[in-house]
């Protein structure tokens, strides 16, 4: 089954592709993310209308090979965005150096769970805006399985 690299959280339908050469741009504009807020904008009010793995869809797919750690769980890129659109995601700056991108911890209900007898798995996942301030329109950075301490966060948020 053929995956688009870039899905609409709302519908799932492929949309237009733009370039990460966006990301380097906003880098030397110095926009960064902030202890609460995104570009002047709230982690709890930004949207992630559709998502763009296209630069990173192997990384994120081949995630055991590429950290040399086969026990790492590899993702689709369609488990990452339906985290993304997780009512209970919990959203803050992935504390990266340069300051772009937003750490997402959301539920994926189409992928396979931790336990069995269980549904679906909690996951991290890592974006950067396409807009800034941020519009809706992000790109995929990588995604990964949710580690014990994420798990609990989410767990103890209302």
């Amino acid at each position: 089954m053929f995956v688009s690299p870039l899905w609409s959280v709302q519908s799932h339908v492929p949309t237009v592709t733009v370039k990460q050469t966006v990301i380097r741009r906003c880098y030397a504009l110095g926009v960064h993310a902030q202890a609460e807020a995104y570009d002047e904008v709230a982690y709890g009010d930004l949207r992630f209308d559709e998502v763009d793995w296209s630069d990173a869809i192997e990384n994120v797919r081949n995630r055991g090979d590429r950290t040399r750690r086969p026990a790492d769980f590899d993702i689709e890129p369609e488990w990452a965005t339906e985290a993304l659109a997780d009512p209970r995601r919990l959203v803050g700056s992935a504390g990266s150096r340069s300051g772009l991108t937003v750490k997402v911890l959301g539920w994926s209900a189409n992928a396979p769970a931790r336990e069995p007898n269980q549904r679906g798995r909690l996951l991290k996942v890592i974006v950067a805006p396409k807009d800034h301030p941020p519009a809706g329109r992000w790109w995929g950075a990588t995604a990964m399985d949710a580690n014990d301490a994420d798990r609990r966060r989410y767990e103890e948020e209302p």
